[in-house]
């Protein structure tokens, strides 16, 4: 929340709780009040303005129906990382990633690409160089920090 000037006065603790701008990450955030009315919003308080919430009634419900897109967006995200992707976008780096075979009764497995062979590879004891209909997923961050400790040891 950023001071206008001098005679702004400091934030107040529901202002305090304001999430960061559900389109670029800005913690920036100023409050607007429609000028001669009751009604209150939420907006981007960065340069480019990429984000202004609806307004509201009040400051506290500003804030709130700002926080609530703030988490949908977030849960978005979680969506789309959630979501599987055509063989052609899959990481060809060596790092590990689900497949999912459709025409094997929609069998998910550990996958990587062997550059030496110029073929993906899956713990499912299959050397896999047609992969038409295969769709792959990254795996969630967490597994995959679980999976690398477990190499170490």
């Amino acid at each position: 929340m950023k001071a206008k000037d001098k005679t702004t006065p400091p934030p107040s603790p529901i202002e305090e709780a304001l999430k960061a701008c559900p389109f670029c990450g800005s913690r920036e955030v100023d409050m607007d009040k429609l000028d001669g009315s009751r009604y209150w919003r939420v907006m981007c308080g960065t340069s480019f303005r990429c984000g202004n919430g609806p307004w509201r009634d009040s400051k506290t419900q500003a804030i709130a129906a700002w926080n609530r897109r703030a988490q949908e967006k977030a849960v978005e995200g979680l969506v789309e990382a959630a979501r599987w992707r055509t063989m052609g976008s899959a990481p060809k780096d060596g790092k590990q990633f689900l497949i999912r075979y459709p025409n094997q009764g929609n069998l998910v497995a550990l996958c990587y690409w062997v550059h030496v062979h110029l073929q993906w590879r899956s713990n499912a004891e299959v050397i896999f160089p047609y992969y038409q209909g295969c769709e792959w997923l990254p795996i969630p961050a967490a597994l995959a920090a679980v999976r690398e400790a477990k190499e170490k040891i």
